[in-house]
């Protein structure tokens, strides 16, 4: 498994365990937060803990308010007052939640920025944000948030937080499950917690079914999305034998289980990348140290680079980018180009 690390902590907002404990032993003092990253399932986690804090039973019609500008509503700052400004009626508190105004890259007017400062102690006003870039922490908007309210990193946990998680999920659920599958699970997931959780209850009937109590190799194989990485070797493998009618074949059968091209075609460019890499270091650790990915990627690219001399890597890895400019300007079928980089990588192998 090729493993993910997740970039280096911009010193921006706290992390979601940080989060998770202040929202469990202080949600008091929390009037103010914003929840920027890709992990949308930590981010309904925390609204969820806030929702079951201060919204009174039956009252979240009353009480609770969701501002939604993902999907073409502009942002509007009377609709904000309003809600904010509200007073609850069958709660402790009111929540309010403003969803895709990317609040921190705001150039806020100071009305707006005074209403941020001063939050009725009667409201929870929460800021969902999944933008994925460097925020900003230059804006008007992110300085005061930052000096009066919460703000928290939800970006992608790694491969080893997601392992932990997962394995400590499955036992909730009493089934037992190992590092390694659990780190499968994650891989084959894009590493979303979103989409892990999805897989795991579906994992979880599947047993209970059955009367399972271990989540295997062959279970996970049967119900999760299938390991791209895993099969990016396969295709490579039967590349570097020449045999390219074996490497069509899963091709094939994997764009029939519905994967995209395009992720296939991703997939395929990193791990060209990584065996350009392993032809000029030669060496498993040293390519693990440099790229940042785990043991057995590391040496399946060592190996799989021996076939190759760097020139014919290097002019694999130009036609993936040039497959996908290809296919983007309208030239050539995306099929088609992944069809061609299959055949060239098959027939150009040093056997």
């Amino acid at each position: 498994m090729a493993g993910y690390k997740r970039k280096a902590e911009s010193g921006t907002g706290i992390t979601p365990k940080e989060l998770f404990t202040k929202l469990a032993k202080e949600p008091e003092n929390i009037h103010l937060l914003l929840l920027y990253g890709p992990e949308e399932y930590m981010s309904v986690q925390a609204i969820e803990m806030l929702k079951r804090r201060w919204i009174g039973e039956g009252a979240e019609e009353m009480d609770m308010s969701v501002l939604d500008l993902r999907f073409g509503e502009k942002y509007d700052f009377n609709k904000l007052e309003d809600a904010a400004c509200a007073i609850p009626w069958m709660s402790e508190r009111r929540l309010v939640v403003v969803k895709g105004a990317n609040i921190a890259k705001c150039e806020l007017k100071d009305r707006e920025l005074n209403l941020i400062k001063d939050i009725p102690s009667t409201t929870v006003l929460v800021f969902f944000d999944e933008f994925d870039e460097k925020i900003k922490k230059t804006t008007a908007a992110f300085k005061t948030i930052n000096s009066v309210g919460v703000i928290a990193d939800m970006s992608r946990r790694d491969t080893n937080e997601l392992r932990d998680w997962i394995v400590k999920r499955a036992s909730k659920m009493n089934l037992s499950i190992s590092s390694y599958t659990a780190e499968s699970v994650a891989e084959r997931c894009k590493f979303s917690m979103r989409v892990i959780a999805g897989e795991l209850d579906k994992i979880a009937l599947y047993c209970s079914y059955r009367g399972l109590t271990e989540i295997t190799d062959d279970i996970v194989e049967l119900i999760c999305p299938p390991d791209m990485n895993a099969v990016i070797f396969d295709i490579m493998d039967s590349c570097v034998k020449g045999n390219g009618k074996k490497a069509m074949v899963t091709f094939e059968k994997i764009v029939a289980d519905g994967a995209e091209v395009s992720e296939i075609r991703g997939v395929l460019r990193n791990n060209v990348r990584n065996m350009i890499c392993a032809k000029e270091l030669r060496n498993a650790g040293a390519l693990t140290d440099a790229l940042g990915i785990k043991e057995y990627p590391a040496k399946k690219a060592i190996s799989q680079s021996a076939s190759y001399t760097m020139k014919e890597l290097i002019s694999l890895y130009k036609d993936c980018v040039a497959g996908e400019y290809e296919f983007k300007t309208g030239r050539m079928d995306e099929r088609t180009a992944m069809e061609m980089f299959i055949f060239k990588a098959a027939n150009g192998a040093s056997n």
